[in-house]
């Protein structure tokens, strides 16, 4: 008998900031790689794609290692990444919180929002162990044809209540590990 086929989440409607930003909770809580692609953009004829910008101190870290930084980071790299984060720890989800920063009101626009969170990705209990700590600037675009919400930035900044722990930049620059 063959195993049945990987549940593949339904499109969701990206037709506001907030229905973007919830595929990114959602995705990451849930390991749901496609669930998390959908709010990326692929290579548009506008010249849309997703970039990630890296904490200076993550990029150093990165360095110290022996390692360079890519250039750009954009939309293919990001669904590599985010199906080896996905998979990396094996439980069934991750407990992910994205809290508004409350020094940096978001700047909602009609055809592009910034959402500013503190974030916390875990799993676990007593203590959780941490796999992603830092903030984001993300920033959402209506892009297409159809004019989807769609994330085309992400600027990643550690937490300066917490500048030891891994951000989501520093596991995307790898390789993908729990916080020490």
């Amino acid at each position: 008998m063959r195993p049945p086929d990987p549940e593949v989440p339904h499109k969701p409607n990206l037709q506001t900031p907030d229905s973007a930003l919830y595929c990114v909770v959602a995705g990451l809580a849930n390991k749901s790689p496609q669930l998390y692609e959908f709010i990326l953009p692929d290579s548009l004829p506008d010249g849309a794609d997703f970039h990630a910008v890296f904490d200076p101190d993550d990029v150093a870290d990165f360095e110290q290692a022996g390692s360079q930084p890519p250039a750009d980071w954009l939309s293919k790299d990001e669904k590599t990444f985010i199906g080896q984060y996905t998979t990396m720890v094996p439980v069934q989800s991750y407990d992910v919180a994205f809290t508004p920063d409350q020094s940096r009101p978001d700047v909602p626009g009609p055809d592009e929002t910034i959402f500013y969170r503190h974030y916390q990705i875990s799993y676990g209990s007593l203590p959780p162990q941490i796999i992603g700590y830092g903030m984001a600037d993300m920033t959402f675009r209506r892009v297409g044809a159809i004019q989807e919400w769609k994330m085309v930035r992400w600027v990643d900044h550690r937490d300066p209540a917490v500048p030891s722990a891994r951000t989501i930049g520093r596991q995307r620059l790898g390789p993908p590990t729990v916080n020490p």
